[in-house]
């Protein structure tokens, strides 16, 4: 799972690249060869398909698409021809990817969720571009997280648990909205019962960002009367709260 949510994180950024610069309404990537089941994404070959563009020649240097090959461990072409098993848009990966961390979050937090409820001393995950997580300890009640642009640019998802709740404190949000605003996917927060998914539905749009400083801007004041209302506002963005 890991490794799935890396590949998709490069490939949206990939897509989000293409789209801005081709003016395209939309995209998505044919999967020649790999695997694709149950939550899972590992191909090995795969295009990326251009819909409604201004542009028709994306300005991609081949050593761009070379490097992130190497990353990917999967063969990228720039336009797709018959033959293709599967289709994913745009919307579909990210999809995926919300999907990947809720279930990735599930996984390696839980077994932390004891110990930060009894202690209030939290666990962050870190998923990075590289396909590699790694699981840190925090301190009471906060986790902090390394925020050089080098760091930032990396990240693909992050997580942490909380010891009550999973309610989003004005800090995770300042956070999420960091790694989000780099190209990130978004992350999660862990609670007892509960769990917090805070994602990008697409590229970040300036009014969303807006409303999630007016949202942070409240929980930082403990006005929250009326954040939930805010939450249904995001186009963008999407901040949903479930059961586990």
């Amino acid at each position: 799972m890991v490794r799935s949510l890396s590949i998709i994180g490069n490939l949206v950024s990939l897509l989000e690249f293409l789209i801005e610069d081709c003016e395209c309404v939309d995209a998505g990537i044919g999967i020649y060869e790999g695997f694709l089941e149950e939550g899972l994404f590992l191909p090995t070959y795969v295009c990326i398909e251009l819909k409604g563009c201004k542009y028709s020649e994306p300005s991609v240097e081949p050593r761009y698409i070379s490097i992130l090959e190497d990353s990917l461990g999967c063969k990228v072409r720039l336009c797709c021809e018959e033959g293709y098993r599967d289709y994913l848009s745009y919307r579909e990966l990210m999809s995926l990817g919300k999907d990947l961390i809720k279930n990735l979050t599930i996984r390696y937090l839980r077994p932390h969720l004891l110990k930060t409820k009894l202690t209030s001393i939290e666990y962050v995950l870190l998923v990075n571009r590289s396909g590699e997580l790694v699981v840190l300890e925090g301190e009471r009640e906060r986790v902090s997280l390394p925020m050089g642009f080098k760091v930032l640019e990396n990240i693909v998802a992050t997580s942490h648990t909380h010891p009550h709740g999973c309610f989003p404190s004005h800090k995770d949000l300042e956070h999420l909205e960091l790694i989000m605003s780099h190209g990130g996917l978004g992350g999660a927060i862990l609670g007892p019962t509960c769990i917090s998914l805070i994602v990008r539905r697409s590229m970040l749009l300036i009014d969303d960002v807006y409303l999630l400083r007016e949202v942070i801007r409240r929980i930082k004041e403990r006005n929250v009367r009326g954040v939930l209302g805010l939450f249904n506002r995001f186009k963008s963005i999407e901040i949903v709260m479930g059961s586990i």
